[in-house]
């Protein structure tokens, strides 16, 4: 059996990989291979290249699909796959031996072939230190250059193989282990170079060269994995075929659908969480942070169509209910005291439901005002006793049907009144500090204890939360623009206190589910009145008991 520490060369490496998990090899293949990359990519910039009309796209698609296959093993490879070697004799002409071991590493990575692709790396890595060391003499440098390629290349993919071993997602580490300033400043002059005038190659080079990033340090700038599963299985061999321009195009297409998607599936998972998390809302809770908190004019009416419809439709039966009650109350005229009153808020609720119809609007702060008044006079005492079983039941049940329908199509918006707007980070913390503790605290929820776990579902919403963050600070750190980068920076604070905010109202449910006595939501909404800042608010929610 060969140890990790004997892998050398890819007889050694094979050996090591013979009992393990085929998807060992092909991450350690691809692996090998991306190392490599800029060697070949830096000759498709040369003349040579642009002479013979070689363009980088047949082996940059051949490593991005290898790459990709990591994550999702049942890609198909068949529209992707070429054979390298052929296509290196027949167009890369004037080639240098570098590059060429660069290809050939790519070849052996899409047939997931670990122990070639490994060794071709080695033999790029050699000839690049050779290059390096010769004198002019015969065999100079060879030693010292194949002893350096061997701790490059045989010792990082060591690292990888233990990492392996471990139970280590590679897919989510950093490409080299240890730092190789050689390749790191190979990188940081060839990227620049492929993005600008100098690259002869037709097509936008952007996607390619962001993806190269996310390979080289998967922390900093995390894949977007599904994006990149779209990419390899819905451009056909036609379009790779047909040259960049084309890729390029179909890449844009793909980015397009794909944040729509996405931006809607983050949404609808955002909704579910508040929805479930603001279980216990209650009306008192709901105005009274609308009477602390000014809210803006487009959360004050529900004016969407679709909203509107599916709110009223929901309240169609609670409409029937209200109109009974109101009747039956009205009956009793003074002969029961305070129905009188409450039968006029009845009326205005009412009244509230048929405006909603005749101007396609539905003015929520009313709704809440109504409700809380409803709520509160189910719970009097005086009222209680003075209405008698028989009339309170239906008011405490039209109370109770209005604040699930409340709850159910109104919550996101309630949520908004909430002066997330106003959160800013404390002067001294970065987005991405900010950003690192949030998700600290949500590795601290997924880990297994004693108490209600975060289930895979709402892991989900509140990575995915995380995500729509992360790529707000993305974007921002790309603009240069003053008015702009205003904006996203807006965006960027309101993200991040969003997901705070839903951290502490998970915090609230996991104490209702188990079993523990709590303030519920109005917890939340005074830490939102009284917190200056958002580190100050993620403090108080570490104070939710362990």
């Amino acid at each position: 059996m060969v140890e990790i520490s004997e892998i050398k060369d890819t007889r050694s490496l094979e050996a090591w990989l013979q009992d393990k998990p085929s998807e060992f090899a092909t991450v350690i293949a691809a692996r090998s291979a991306l190392r490599t990359l800029p060697l070949f990519w830096d000759w498709s910039l040369s003349d040579d290249a642009r002479k013979s009309g070689f363009t980088a796209l047949s082996v940059l698609k051949c490593i991005f699909a290898a790459a990709v296959v990591c994550r999702y093993p049942g890609i198909s490879l068949k529209h992707i796959e070429i054979d390298v070697p052929v296509i290196l004799t027949t167009r890369g002409k004037g080639i240098n031996s570098a590059a060429w071991d660069a290809g050939h590493a790519v070849g052996s990575a899409v047939r997931l072939h670990a122990g070639q692709a490994a060794n071709a790396a080695y033999d790029a890595v050699s000839a690049v230190f050779f290059s390096k060391f010769f004198t002019g003499e015969p065999g100079s440098g060879s030693t010292k250059a194949r002893s350096l390629a061997a701790a490059t290349i045989w010792g990082n993919v060591r690292s990888d193989c233990s990492a392996l071993q471990r139970g280590i997602e590679l897919l989510s580490s950093p490409l080299w282990h240890d730092e190789n300033p050689s390749f790191a400043d190979l990188w940081q002059d060839l990227r620049p170079k492929v993005l600008s005038a100098e690259n002869w190659q037709p097509g936008d080079w952007r996607f390619w060269v962001e993806w190269y990033d996310q390979m080289l340090d998967p922390i900093a700038n995390p894949p977007k994995w599904d994006l990149l599963e779209q990419v390899v299985t819905k451009i056909s061999s036609e379009i790779w075929d047909a040259g960049p321009v084309y890729v390029s195009e179909a890449i844009v297409a793909i980015q397009n659908e794909w944040h729509v998607e996405t931006n809607l599936d983050e949404r609808i998972a955002a909704q579910s969480l508040m929805r479930a998390a603001l279980s216990d809302f209650s009306f008192d809770s709901a105005a009274r942070l609308m009477r602390m908190v000014p809210f803006p004019e487009d959360v004050r009416f529900i004016d969407d169509p679709d909203r509107l419809r599916s709110f009223l439709l929901d309240a169609d039966d609670l409409r029937d209910e209200i109109e009974d009650y109101s009747a039956a109350l009205k009956r009793e005229g003074r002969a029961v005291q305070g129905a009188q009153f409450i039968t006029s808020y009845l009326d205005k609720l009412l009244d509230e439901f048929s405006k909603a119809r005749q101007t396609d609007q539905l003015n929520i702060g009313k709704i809440v005002r109504y409700g809380a008044f409803l709520d509160e006079a189910r719970h009097s005492e005086e009222t209680r006793k003075e209405f008698g079983s028989l009339l309170i039941k239906p008011l405490v049940n039209i109370s109770d049907n209005l604040l699930d329908l409340t709850r159910r199509h109104l919550s996101e918006t309630l949520m908004r009144f909430a002066p997330l707007d106003e959160l800013t980070l404390e002067a001294g913390t970065t987005d991405w500090e900010y950003l690192n503790e949030l998700r600290l605290v949500l590795t601290d929820l997924s880990k297994p204890s004693d108490r209600t776990p975060l289930d895979e579902k709402d892991q989900a919403v509140l990575n995915d939360l995380a995500n729509a963050a992360e790529r707000a600070m993305q974007a921002k750190s790309s603009i240069t623009d003053g008015n702009a980068l205003e904006g996203v920076s807006r965006e960027v604070n309101f993200r991040l206190a969003q997901l705070t905010v839903t951290l502490a109202l998970f915090g609230v449910r996991r104490q209702r589910a188990d079993g523990r006595s709590l303030a519920g939501v109005e917890r939340v909404i005074d830490w939102l009145v009284r917190v200056k800042d958002m580190k100050e608010l993620l403090e108080l929610v570490k104070t939710f008991p362990p």
